[in-house]
């Protein structure tokens, strides 16, 4: 069998989230890439579970950077979590 696998940059970075800086103390940048337009939502929950921001985002094709004022959260570590099109991406961030 002489089948590749062939793989673009764009499609390794799909359902990838970037949060930076992290730590952080106010405001984080959420980078991510999407094959679709659509809205989507965006939660950070605390270590025991609880949501403490939940917010609808609208989420173009391509590139796509969000920031957050975190500077209202108290220090600690969270999960950051993007829904969308059906699927669920997480990468945590510190809050100092």
């Amino acid at each position: 069998n002489n089948a590749k696998l062939v793989q673009s940059e764009s499609v390794e970075t799909i359902g990838k989230l970037l949060v930076y800086p992290n730590p952080t103390t106010s405001l984080a940048t959420i980078e991510f890439e999407s094959t679709t337009e659509c809205e989507g939502q965006l939660t950070i929950i605390d270590m025991m579970g609880k949501k403490v921001y939940n917010k609808v985002v609208k989420i173009e094709g391509g590139k796509n950077s969000l920031v957050l004022d975190l500077s209202n959260i108290v220090s600690g570590i969270y999960s950051v979590q993007l829904n969308y099109s059906g699927l669920t991406f997480y990468q945590n961030v510190v809050v100092q």
